[in-house]
């Protein structure tokens, strides 16, 4: 099999994942790098070194990049966000360079071949391996695009190798009997509660201040209230429909690889090519279909109809790259010249980009104090660092990426803390807040001890009169598993520490008491020699190796990052 898929490889050329993976790697920003923005000047790189990559040089970066997406679409896996991508990312040259450090060798062509057939993505309904999803593989690389196939078998091969090295740092696990035991009777246990809510939204008691309260609580907490330092910025914009470059004219190989690439840019222009029939009924009320079915058109057919919407999308993305270039390197000669702002040559570099300044009102820290949606909201964060010698911040992308700012400091104000005359409202708010607090803590003590007296006395929970709103829920008898929805793992933590017939002090979790009544609480005999025992014995002993194995990696990963960062 695996000679077969060599000799066709071999046959077709280029291998091609762009069609299932290009939209993905589009995706993904890669933020490790020490760089200002989205595209760094190769002018100011210093050497990263991680593990065998260099994490400031570009071409290394897209191998791992590419080599942990083809990684992921082998095994099925995927990641949630940009950052749990980066992280594998670093685990995968992580458990290169232990295979490495190991002499961990990779398969021969039958070893690659058996390992194939463990791959989630050759895997069919059964669970089995499934020649035809194999073959649907092959087929997927033959159309020409970005990866070459001595990379995708080496990927293939580096997988072995990280499964092999996996295996050996997980290896066995351990459960002693007391935490297997422990575990199954938490399972098992029966419980049978009572449960009762106080709201501290309805509790609302008659609340005094005086003027000496006042000052004391603000003398205590007066740093609550400091007024942030507040700044002034104007700042830049590159913008995709005004940048400086001449961009060429693409060739017809370009733009064929283009479209290819990025079919999904061009989903509905192509199903306008060729709208579905239309739809008739005939004299009995039956629907019948057009005679003439829309034609089936190849990619590359398709490609020659949308030829002019393939160029004009090639060329937006072509001015949102250079648009990014300009402003880095708008940054870039900032620094080289040494530029003040506003003193010579800073309007003249306004100028050669063709960008002007543009102003933004006075803000600080406080979120309702930016024009959030005008510009990012991480340019906000970037001018925070600024100081008068380092006046103007990276390049920050809009979140849609389609226009890049630098921002300028023109000036700040340093924290103060204001008088109490200033803030009068604020204070007494808080202040009344925090009276009304401890008095609803101060009654739920209360409340605790009188529903106490009732159970001693046999007085069911339900029919204790109150000044308050309380309402006291009856369950039936439920394990872990089948808790009702309302009874809370931190609430059920707080349950076992009561015997049968206690009652709780009142628990607080936001703006709510609650109160656990035990009426009763079975936990059953558990057999050690039982399935379930097993069962969970092993599921520890899994955990616990592959826990081993995560603390390792995660402990390589931050010891060498910062030594990466060195120059």
């Amino acid at each position: 099999m695996i000679s077969w898929i060599s000799n066709l490889m071999q046959k077709r050329g280029k291998v091609i994942f762009s069609i299932l993976l290009a939209i993905i790697i589009v995706a993904f920003v890669f933020t490790i790098g020490a760089g200002p923005g989205l595209v760094e000047s190769d002018r100011r790189n210093l050497e990263r070194n991680f593990y065998g990559v260099d994490l400031n040089s570009s071409s290394d970066m897209q191998m791992l990049r590419d080599s942990t997406l083809i990684s992921q679409y082998t095994n099925r896996a995927s990641t949630q966000n940009p950052q749990q991508f980066e992280q594998e990312m670093l685990m995968r040259q992580v458990f290169l360079y232990l295979a490495n450090e190991f002499g961990i060798p990779g398969p021969n062509e039958q070893g690659l071949q058996e390992y194939l057939k463990t791959k989630a993505a050759f895997m069919g309904q059964t669970g089995e391996f499934d020649a035809s999803a194999l073959q649907s593989f092959v087929d997927t690389l033959e159309g020409g695009g970005s990866f070459s196939q001595a990379f995708v078998l080496q990927v293939l091969r580096d997988d072995y190798r990280i499964d092999q090295i996996v295996q050996l740092l997980e290896g066995p696990g351990f459960a002693n009997e007391a935490e297997v035991l422990n575990l199954l009777k938490q399972q098992q246990t029966i419980w049978d509660i009572q449960y009762a809510e106080f709201e501290f939204d309805s509790f609302n008691p008659q609340i005094s201040i005086t003027d000496e309260e006042l000052q004391e609580y603000y003398a205590n907490q007066s740093f609550r209230y400091e007024i942030p330092e507040e700044f002034t910025i104007s700042y830049v914009e590159f913008e995709p429909q005004n940048v400086q470059t001449e961009i060429p004219q693409p060739d017809e190989e370009t733009l064929q690889t283009f479209y290819l690439s990025n079919r999904s840019l061009f989903a509905d222009a192509e199903a306008a090519l060729y709208p579905e029939p239309e739809t008739t009924e005939n004299e009995e009320g039956e629907t019948e279909e057009a005679p003439e079915p829309a034609p089936t058109l190849t990619p590359l057919q398709m490609f020659v109809e949308l030829k002019d919407d393939v160029l004009e999308a090639y060329m937006d993305e072509q001015r949102g790259y250079f648009a990014a270039v300009e402003a880095n390197d708008f940054t870039a000669y900032l620094y080289e010249r040494e530029i003040a702002y506003q003193g010579d040559g800073f309007n003249e570099l306004l100028a050669e980009f063709g960008v002007n300044l543009k102003y933004v009102p006075p803000f600080n820290i406080n979120r309702e104090t930016q024009l959030i949606g005008v510009v990012p909201a991480m340019l906000f964060q970037r001018v925070m660092d600024l100081t008068a010698t380092r006046y103007y911040t990276d390049v920050v992308p809009k979140e849609d990426q389609s226009a890049y700012y630098v921002a300028f400091l023109e000036s700040k104000t340093e924290p103060r803390i204001p008088e109490l005359s200033e803030v009068t409202a604020e204070v007494t708010a808080d202040l009344r807040l925090q009276k009304r607090r401890d008095a609803f803590v101060e009654t739920g003590t209360q409340l605790s001890e009188t529903f106490r007296e009732a159970i001693e006395a046999g007085t069911p929970l339900e029919e204790v009169d109150t000044d308050y709103t309380i309402s006291w829920e009856s369950y039936e008898p439920f394990t872990v598993a089948e808790r009702p929805e309302n009874i809370t793992p931190s609430l059920m933590r707080d349950a076992e520490s009561l015997q049968t017939g206690e009652i709780s002090e009142m628990l607080t979790a936001g703006n709510t008491g609650f109160w656990i009544y035990m009426k009763d609480r079975t936990t059953p005999e558990i057999d050690a020699t039982s399935e379930d025992f097993t069962e969970n014995k092993s599921a520890i002993e899994d955990y616990s190796s592959f826990a081993r194995m995560q603390t390792l990696m995660t402990d390589m990963i931050s010891r060498q990052l910062p030594a990466a960062q060195t120059p």
